[in-house]
């Protein structure tokens, strides 16, 4: 099951955890994926993307779920959290 979260700028989106969590918690998933876009079109996380992502797999520890990956997409490059040793 996808769930879009939102559109945004050039350099940001907002990003409610809640409305994440909520939606893995209520398609019963014990495993999901995050994935994003950077249009600058490199796939280095920003500091929001790490705290994003160890806020997600905090969270998804209370429901019995688990974060497998955040990935960042840029061109045609992609930047695997859980190859990178964060997850």
């Amino acid at each position: 099951s996808r769930l879009k979260i939102g559109e945004g700028t050039q350099t940001r989106v907002i990003v409610d955890i809640k409305d994440i969590i909520s939606h893995v918690a209520d398609v019963k998933a014990n495993v999901f994926v995050c994935a994003h876009n950077h249009p600058s079109g490199s796939t280095t996380p920003s500091q929001q993307d790490i705290t994003l992502t160890q806020k997600l797999a905090t969270a998804a520890r209370y429901i019995d779920s688990t974060l497998v990956d955040h990935i960042i997409i840029a061109g045609n490059e992609y930047y695997s959290f859980q190859n990178s040793g964060y997850l």
